[in-house]
């Protein structure tokens, strides 16, 4: 912005001296003309600049205002880590997923269709790996979802489940290793708004690290990305959410 009003002075001082010499060779009358031309000119620049910076402001205000910081509790340290089980729901399976009033990052009740429910899926260890990450856009930023994880099993009933992931759309819940000083942390939400599809569905028999175990990856799509991180799901306590955990894996 700086260079652009640099060129402006520099057109503006070159256009003026050059009215000014007119206005000595035609006269009063096309001076003053020429003069009332350059004001209007000068008049017109700054209130564009002034309306785009305002605006500028505005918009900032509007979809990006923090509200508050973050302060660092040394008795209830970060534990990095998440469950190796977890749970996963067909989206369509889903009435409504329930958000707190005053904070759009937190779902307190999930109510499933009628006889619907979510499946939990065993891993061990390290094999279950959710991640997000902000997607740069050119008018909005949006959000990515994925879960990765490896599937123990290879018998026919398994097979059938990694065959009906190929063309669904699902949500998951991921279980943290750090459940916060109330237990407000425990419990997340990938794929809420838009859902997550197979992105990767493999198996190497050879693969000596995961004992050719399944690898599939949950993912959200390019044409429909989330709006929002993974949001906490809690709802009251940790000794409720556990309670609405259960129901939600009993159909």
């Amino acid at each position: 912005m700086k260079n652009k009003l640099k060129l402006a002075y520099a057109l503006l001082c070159a256009i003026t001296g050059a009215l000014l010499f007119s206005g000595l060779v035609g006269g009063g009358d096309l001076m003053l003309t020429s003069i009332t031309a350059v004001l209007s000119f000068v008049t017109s620049f700054a209130l564009s600049y002034g309306y785009s910076q305002r605006d500028q402001r505005e918009m900032a205000l509007a979809c990006g205002a923090i509200t508050s910081g973050v302060t660092l509790n040394c008795e209830d340290p970060l534990a990095a880590g998440v469950v190796a089980s977890f749970y996963i729901a067909n989206k369509d399976d889903i009435a409504s997923i329930t958000y707190d009033a005053g904070n759009p990052m937190l779902a307190t009740n999930i109510t499933m269709k009628a006889t619907k429910a979510f499946y939990k899926f065993e891993g061990q260890l390290q094999s279950t790996e959710p991640k997000f990450a902000m997607i740069k856009g050119k008018y909005v930023n949006q959000f990515e979802h994925s879960v990765a994880a490896l599937i123990f099993k290879i018998d026919p009933t398994t097979k059938e489940e990694i065959l009906n992931m190929k063309d669904g759309n699902f949500v998951c819940i991921i279980e943290n290793n750090y459940t916060g000083a109330n237990g407000n942390c425990k419990y997340e939400l990938y794929g809420a708004g838009s859902g997550l599809k197979a992105e990767v569905l493999e198996r190497n028999p050879n693969d000596t690290e995961n004992l050719g175990a399944f690898k599939i990856e949950l993912k959200t799509q390019e044409y429909a990305r989330e709006a929002k991180p993974p949001v906490t799901l809690y709802s009251t306590t940790l000794a409720a959410t556990e309670t609405l955990i259960t129901d939600l894996i009993t159909p």
